[in-house]
C-alpha cells in the first residue's frame, strides 16, 4: 500500500504580515487613503523589506494597495464605479439564488432558514459582528443548498 505524503503548511513571514494587513484593511483599521511604510512594517515584524515588499504585492495583486515607487504605498481608495457594478451583480445573483431557493424549498429548508435567521438576530442582538459574519455566510451557503436531489 502506497504511503500517504502530508504536507504541512509552512507560514512565511510574507503569510504572517500578509494576513495581519489584510485584515487591517478590511477591519478598516487602517484605512482607504492611508500611507504605509515598508521600513515602519519591517521593523513591527523585525524583518527585512523584503518580505514587506512581497506582502505589499500580493496586497495590491487583490486590488487592496496602491503602490507607487518613490512615492508612499497607501490603502487603495473605494471606486464608486466598481462599487456599483459589484452591487448589480451581486443583486442579480442573489436573484436567482432566491428564485431558485424558493422553487426548491420544502419544510425542512424553510426550518433551516429560520433557525439562521434567528440565530443572525441575536449576533445582532449580542453585537457580535464577527458571529454575524460567519452565520451570514453559513445563511447563503444554505440559500444555495441543492435540495433538488
Amino acid at each position: 500500500m502506497a504511503q500517504a505524503t502530508h504536507i504541512s503548511e509552512r507560514r512565511t513571514s510574507v503569510d504572517d504580515i500578509f494576513d495581519y494587513l489584510h485584515d487591517e484593511i478590511l477591519s478598516l483599521r487602517l484605512r482607504p487613503g492611508d500611507k504605509i511604510s515598508e521600513a515602519e512594517i519591517a521593523a513591527q515584524f523585525g524583518v527585512s523589506r523584503q518580505p514587506v515588499r512581497d506582502a505589499f504585492s500580493r496586497l495590491a495583486t487583490r486590488d487592496l494597495l496602491l503602490i507607487r515607487p518613490q512615492r508612499a504605498t497607501e490603502v487603495k481608495r473605494f471606486s464608486t464605479r466598481e462599487i456599483v457594478k459589484s452591487r448589480f451583480v451581486r443583486a442579480a445573483i442573489e436573484q436567482d439564488v432566491l428564485r431558485r431557493a424558493a422553487k426548491h424549498c420544502d419544510a425542512a429548508g424553510a426550518a433551516d432558514l429560520d433557525a439562521a435567521i434567528a440565530d443572525q438576530e441575536q449576533t445582532i442582538d449580542d453585537d457580535d459582528v464577527e458571529a454575524f459574519t460567519r452565520l451570514d455566510y453559513e445563511f447563503h451557503k444554505t440559500l444555495c443548498r441543492d435540495r433538488t436531489s
